[in-house]
């Protein structure tokens, strides 16, 4: 039966749980705050029933402003689509690395990122939430949450425990032995998990709510104490010790009965051994037995495994393996068993999504290890140069290793020292914020960008995107360069590089950081020579500027068109021809023209169409551009003057005048160059 009543474990703090906890329970809690409440970590779509009836018996969704999802398992956020459908709207407070994951349950609800917003929450009546980032406890994105007002610890999975059919609410003194077997079976080490209870001690705790298992109200350093001191994790390195001082094998058989006691209870753990040992009363530990010291160390096992199956086992098999090291002895046989192997590896993968165990071990990233070098520019709240370095660096070194690329974009500010020099520096801040406001804006989802030295952005596609780089890179240019937010018009030039150019590459990491860094750095410097305002994702600029000057002549008419491609040729240019305006762009993107000249009313795309398109490809967009045409009026030349184009002549034009017009043009290109 589930429970249906609410507990206030602190001012205006409810569990709002139910006890269906078949080993694990799970632990919602609800904060009421004049109208701006928030939910921790809702559960799964199991107890969705109860804890949803929990939460209107106390208040109403509408009241819910924000939902604090601790990390991405499906046991503390897989119900938050059904609380939706019911009427929910509010903001999921948690870390980025987590959201990448809880996005695939169908959460529609907008992201309050907490890494993202100093690791914390205000509410408006001033109430403040801490977050700690707490890695690989036991996820990259785990947080856990610290209501200063009543010193409550939100604790996700630390302090949690395994369950029993005797689950309190509140942790008893039973407590300790199943909170250590459920850090030893979810926690990485001890190395991870001392630093985090370190960081606790020093704060001020009056309740610990923990995810898992029991509210702990009393005596909280204590536990703290234990879990700081907790050998855990996959890689333990035990000091030795001698079997005859704990009683022989009859004695570390005692010391597994002790934590099953506290996690199964006494009765129950007795009853599936009754056939086959004799108890102490008092004491509850093995008095007889009928079998050798080894013989017991196996019997008591393949009893449990007979009787309790795989979860028993399971539970308690962390601590066993942890044991035979520490006594140097061998594990109970049926911890070796294929069978036991086979089953146990059958129920992990039936409990695990693995699509998202697939995305997330594609997406466990390095920010971690360059997170206590976290700060921002000021001016833009974005990560700094500092960081971004330092976070490259880690990102080239899991890409090589993953074979899986990125992209980089550098983006400069064209003529920003000029505002400086013409308007001051705080003229020239405006611009760099407004910049700044522009790319956030334009940023997609798991984008990051940073703030250089001087006039340069930087801005990082991670390549389980799957994203078109310069499909980004033109919506970035074309989003500045049409903004009117500015106090002159402004610019930018952009370079574009992906890791993926470099995996031939055998150099260290982090002259890896200093070659990609400078091609992207080059790659500004020719979008800045190629006239500013333009997207370089090729170092090969400038390689044929000697080539014979190329020009595209866009015309159906076949007699005036090879006209002037054969008085063009005659001055040694190569003259390239088509009928329509899709043929014409297509060209283009191929062959790269120096000028072009068009006919407006041609096929499938008019020549106003083509120089349109042009100007929205930073490739094409300065390329100069004429138009020959029986269509001259003043609308047709207000939108020719619109589309910046070069010049226009109506048909029938002076064959000679063209041809002089299209020679000067182009020198005086090559003298630019």
């Amino acid at each position: 039966m589930a429970r249906q009543e609410c507990v206030e474990i602190a001012d205006s703090i409810f569990w709002v749980g139910s006890d269906l906890s078949d080993g694990l329970q799970c632990n919602p809690y609800l904060i009421l705050d004049d109208g701006e409440d928030v939910l921790l970590d809702p559960g799964s779509v199991l107890d969705f029933e109860a804890v949803y009836n929990n939460i209107v018996s106390i208040t109403n969704l509408e009241k819910i402003k924000y939902v604090v999802l601790s990390h991405q398992d499906p046991d503390l956020c897989s119900s938050m689509p059904l609380f939706e459908r019911r009427g929910l709207k509010a903001k999921i407070v948690t870390h980025w690395r987590s959201s990448v994951l809880q996005k695939y349950y169908g959460i529609k609800s907008e992201f309050y990122h907490v890494n993202e917003n100093g690791y914390q929450l205000v509410l408006n009546s001033g109430r403040t939430f801490k977050f700690i980032h707490t890695p690989y406890l036991h996820f990259p994105g785990s947080i856990v949450t610290y209501d200063q007002e009543n010193k409550v610890l939100f604790s996700s999975d630390l302090f949690g425990a395994f369950s029993s059919s005797q689950w309190h609410l509140f942790a008893d003194d039973n407590y300790i032995e199943p909170m250590k077997a459920f850090h030893e079976h979810y926690m990485p080490g001890n190395d991870i998990l001392r630093p985090v209870m370190e960081l606790l001690s020093n704060i001020d705790i009056s309740i610990i709510a923990p995810q898992h298992g029991s509210i702990i109200k009393n005596n909280v350093k204590m536990y703290i104490k234990v879990l700081k001191e907790l050998e855990c994790g996959t890689f333990l390195h035990p000091i030795k010790r001698e079997l005859s001082r704990i009683g022989g094998y009859t004695g570390i058989c005692n010391q597994v009965l002790k934590r099953m006691y506290d996690i199964f209870g006494v009765e129950e753990v007795k009853e599936i051994f009754k056939d086959e040992i004799e108890f102490e009363p008092e004491t509850n530990l093995i008095l007889d037995h009928i079998y050798t010291g080894l013989e017991i160390w196996d019997k008591l096992f393949e009893i449990i495994y007979a009787k309790k199956g795989l979860a028993w086992l399971s539970v308690i098999e962390t601590m066993v393996s942890r044991t035979a090291i520490e006594y140097n002895i061998e594990l109970p046989s049926i911890f070796k068993s294929t069978i036991f192997t086979i089953q146990k590896e059958t129920e992990l993968l039936s409990q695990e999504n693995l699509q998202l165990k697939e995305i997330n071990e594609g997406l466990k990233r390095n920010l971690d290890k360059v997170n206590d070098q976290l700060t921002k520019c000021p001016l833009t709240n974005f990560y700094n140069e500092n960081f971004f370095f330092n976070y490259l660096k880690s990102e080239i070194e899991t890409g090589l290793n993953n074979k899986e690329g990125f992209f980089l974009l550098l983006i400069e500010i064209d003529h920003l020292a000029g505002i400086n020099f013409d308007y001051g520096r705080k003229a020239a801040d405006e611009v760099l914020h407004n910049v700044g406001y522009l790319l956030n804006e334009t940023k997609e989802d798991f984008h990051l960008i940073f703030r250089l030295e001087g006039p340069v952005f930087a801005y990082y596609i991670p390549g389980f995107l799957k994203a078109n780089p310069m499909s980004v890179a033109e919506k970035i240019r074309r989003t500045v360069d049409e903004s009117n937010i500015f106090i002159q018009h402004i610019t930018v030039s952009i370079g574009l590089v992906g890791l993926e150019e470099f995996f031939g590459e055998n150099n260290e990491y982090d002259d890896l950081v200093d070659l990609v860094y400078k091609v992207a750095k080059t790659r500004v410097v020719a979008a800045k020579k190629l006239g500013m305002n333009i997207v370089c994702a090729t170092s090969s600029i400038g390689e044929n500027t000697s080539r014979t000057a190329r020009i595209l002549i866009v015309d159906s008419d076949e007699a005036g068109t090879n006209a002037l491609k054969v008085n063009l040729e005659q001055h040694n240019y190569s003259v390239l021809t088509c009928s329509d305006g899709e043929q014409a762009l297509e060209i283009m993107e191929s062959e790269s023209p120096d000028l072009v000249v068009s006919e407006i009313m041609v096929p499938k795309i008019d020549g106003f169409m083509i120089r349109e398109k042009m100007l929205y490809s930073s490739s094409l967009k300065n390329i100069p551009f004429i138009i020959l045409s029986y269509q001259k009026n003043e609308a047709s030349i207000q939108r020719a003057l619109t589309l910046k184009t070069d010049y226009y002549f109506k048909k029938p034009y002076s064959l000679y005048e063209v041809v002089g017009i299209i020679v000067n043009k182009l020198k005086s290109l090559e003298t630019d160059s």
